[in-house]
């Protein structure tokens, strides 16, 4: 169950129709700005959210018709038709912008809000403050569900099982700890050290409330809001009331617990954003046990943003590997995000000269491709440098292309002029990598060496 292609045109910046045939599990769009990338995520979205489903499901993608258009897969089909499954279409999980915005410790109030539904909030535009929310009414929700007396192992009492049977529910919720943490684990493990978020509670030691509470305020404990996490020095650096309290945790001295929202914006902003990820799927899939592999949707705008290089090549294969049943299509200007996806999962959109838009995809694997190759082959970036030495590498090229000049002294300043350039050029910028370069300084050293043997042939003549 996926998306198969996408007819578009007429939307700007897209003037003139493109057709985009599209991979079942990646979708990566690159392109130069005011190319069409997030308005293809926009359409996409759009058309996925319309009332009448035969808008968009259509048996195949034309050419030159006025009716934007989304090729789904035939089960898909079926499934809205009723003949195979009675499954509803899978979930579109948006995050338009990745930015964290959840409140500090201090402030008791996460901001009022008109959303009284999980599904409302879930539905609404990604933030950090949403999914807080979300977490909070969907524990409710599933804590108040009445338990399962229908299976036989309820009777079984004292059975350490006899809880998971009776709410299945709570468990299923409780997993998107353990699928959202070992995947942005696998994203950040350099700095996040545990695979199981928990609960956060903050303030000074609260063991004096088992004596009574003589007046004190009541604590207040943020839901799966606790990351654990090797950066001791953050973790020191907190105010009494912002650090775990001392009767809620062991404190481990290689593992503390630190508040989701006191972390980097890398870290906070995409575990936040693969946690909306889980909550959508497992709320749409009402809590059943495989929620995690059953088809979604995801469109993400920029993908890469806050992360280091490092942590933006593990995002699509941790995602895959979490997720298997993930239809993704994201927009990205990094190399780093392309390197590793496979033929057919990279849409490049350009610009030519009027402005016109049109795409292409990939043809072959993007594997063992470095960086500099991507940023020339696919992003087109020739010189992957500072644009002062761009432009002298640009100068360069020019010269040399144009080959001798009719006259020695234009010929002889021509010279003068490459040779100050080649010594604010680094090589490799010349001819698109160190083995052209190398090709390129061995053809230079022998010209050299010829001219000079003519040379000294001439005078040799000259003398005789």
């Amino acid at each position: 169950m996926h998306v198969t292609g996408m007819s578009i045109g007429g939307v700007p910046p897209i003037s003139e129709r493109i057709i985009v045939e599209f991979d079942d599990q990646v979708n990566m769009f690159a392109g130069p700005n005011a190319s069409g990338k997030s308005t293809i995520l926009r359409w996409i979205r759009l058309e996925m959210a319309r009332a009448v489903p035969d808008a968009w499901l259509k048996e195949g993608l034309e050419e030159g018709t006025d009716v934007d258009q989304l090729g789904v897969s035939e089960d898909w089909r079926d499934a809205e038709m009723g003949r195979t499954m009675p499954d509803a279409p899978p979930p579109v999980i948006v995050v338009g912008s990745i930015r964290p915005l959840l409140p500090a410790l201090l402030d008791t109030e996460i901001g009022d809000t008109e959303l009284q539904t999980a599904d409302e909030i879930l539905d609404d535009d990604f933030s950090g403050i949403r999914v807080k929310q979300a977490i909070e009414i969907l524990r409710d929700e599933v804590w108040d569900m009445e338990p399962d007396r229908s299976s036989p192992y309820v009777s079984l009492k004292g059975n350490k099982w006899m809880n998971y049977y009776e709410y299945p529910e709570r468990h299923n919720l409780l997993k998107v700890n353990d699928v959202v943490d070992t995947c942005i684990k696998s994203i950040c493990s350099e700095v996040i050290r545990g695979s199981s978020s928990h609960n956060y509670v903050p303030g000074p030691d609260v063991r004096g409330y088992l004596l009574g509470p003589r007046g004190a305020e009541p604590i207040n404990v943020h839901l799966d809001m606790a990351v654990d996490t090797n950066d001791i020095r953050n973790f020191r650096h907190m105010s009494p009331y912002e650090s775990p309290s001392a009767s809620a945790y062991v404190q481990d001295a290689d593992a503390l617990p630190i508040y989701t929202g006191a972390m980097s914006d890398g870290i906070q902003g995409t575990l936040l954003w693969i946690r909306w990820l889980a909550l959508k799927m497992v709320s749409h899939y009402e809590f059943r046990t495989d929620w995690e592999e059953m088809p979604a949707i995801l469109l993400i705008d920029e993908i890469e943003n806050h992360l280091h290089p490092t942590w933006q090549r593990r995002v699509i294969p941790a995602l895959l590997e979490h997720f298997p049943g993930l239809q993704i299509f994201a927009t990205t200007h990094s190399p780093f995000v392309v390197a590793g996806l496979k033929a057919g999962q990279v849409h490049l959109l350009n610009r030519d000269e009027n402005g016109v838009v049109t795409a292409s995809t990939n043809t072959e694997d993007i594997v063992g491709w470095t960086a500099d190759e991507i940023l020339r082959t696919m992003m087109g970036v020739q010189d992957p440098t500072d644009d002062e030495t761009a432009r002298n590498a640009a100068e360069l090229r020019r010269l040399r292309d144009e080959g001798p000049r009719s006259t020695d002294e234009e010929e002889e300043h021509r010279q003068a002029e490459m040779q100050r350039l080649r010594r604010l050029v680094n090589r490799d910028l010349l001819a698109g990598g160190p083995a052209a370069a190398q090709r390129e300084l061995f053809e230079q050293q022998f010209a050299e060496a010829l001219e000079k043997y003519q040379q000294s042939r001439d005078l040799g003549q000259d003398s005789g």
